[in-house]
């Protein structure tokens, strides 16, 4: 009897396999959705940044029959390689790299502006920093995968009327820039990143430090030398010690995908990133210079 009852048993299993429409049923739901990556790299804004755009188009998925998700790699140059070779996959760039790219690569194109990355120098208040001059023999934290090797070039920095053999850039982790200078570590940061922002943020709250004010016939003759720079401000109140307007100049970063993506696909994420009020009014609270 117990013999019969495994071969019964067996018999009914095999149906429940052969007949499931889990199966089928799987196929017919992921066919409903497309799926799109953002590739960035995992530190910094740009990560952040793919995550809440991902969130946005996600909770109306739906409706919008899109899945969005943040791949995070090492660096900007390997989201870049992807970008050349894939499908239904997005990057940040900002527009310098997107025109070197372009002009060995017509396939990308770009799907919306973003923000800008605005350039600054962050000291303390009684480091006695309070031009450019004064920062000749400090100590300035930089974090090399934010900072693009061009902003270290000698010519670069005498537009910037600083003499690159009197400064001492030293490499610091992104976590650990605003510590050591609030440590006495280092003397200045040098950032290059949408402002406000939480990693300058929660800075500004362990110790009193304040934005170099550039002067606005220096960043004329940067916008002048290198028209991919245009004047961005850091807004007063932006920061605990930020009275003040903060005249800088930046660049655009935008959300670039291939030719080879769906064009249906990439229109339906831009109409689910635009749709709603609340969406532009998020992002451009949390992304100053954030383009609709």
């Amino acid at each position: 009897m117990l013999r019969n009852f495994i071969y019964i048993f067996i018999i009914i299993f095999s149906g429940l396999i052969t007949f499931s429409p889990s199966s089928s049923f799987s196929k017919e739901l992921n066919s409903d959705f497309k799926l799109i990556k953002i590739i960035v790299p995992s530190e910094g804004e740009y990560y952040s940044f793919a995550g809440d755009l991902c969130s946005i188009i996600n909770k109306n998925l739906k409706s919008n029959k899109i899945r969005c998700l943040v791949e995070a790699v090492e660096s900007k140059d390997i989201a870049i390689e992807r970008l050349k070779i894939s499908s239904n996959e997005l990057a940040l760039l900002e527009i310098d790299q997107y025109l070197s790219l372009t002009a060995i690569d017509q396939n990308i194109k770009i799907v919306m502006n973003i923000y800008d990355n605005s350039f600054s120098f962050i000291v303390r208040d009684d480091s006695n920093i309070s031009d450019f001059e004064d920062l000749l023999g400090k100590k300035i934290g930089i974090n090399p995968k934010k900072i693009d090797s061009s902003f270290l070039n000698p010519d670069f920095l005498n537009l910037l009327s600083i003499n690159s053999n009197n400064v001492n850039f030293i490499e610091v982790a992104l976590k650990d820039q605003t510590k050591l200078l609030c440590d006495k570590e280092i003397d200045a940061l040098l950032v290059f990143a949408p402002q406000p922002n939480s990693y300058q943020k929660n800075g500004f709250f362990l110790c009193n430090l304040s934005f170099l004010n550039i002067d606005q016939k220096i960043i004329d003759n940067i916008s002048n030398s290198k028209n991919y720079f245009s004047s961005s401000v850091i807004k007063a109140g932006s920061y605990s010690n930020n009275p003040l307007d903060i005249n800088s100049f930046g660049k655009k970063t935008m959300l670039v995908t291939s030719s080879r993506s769906d064009d249906e696909l990439i229109y339906n994420l831009i109409k689910a990133i635009l749709d709603e009020k609340a969406n532009i009014i998020y992002l451009r609270d949390n992304f100053p210079g954030f383009s609709s």
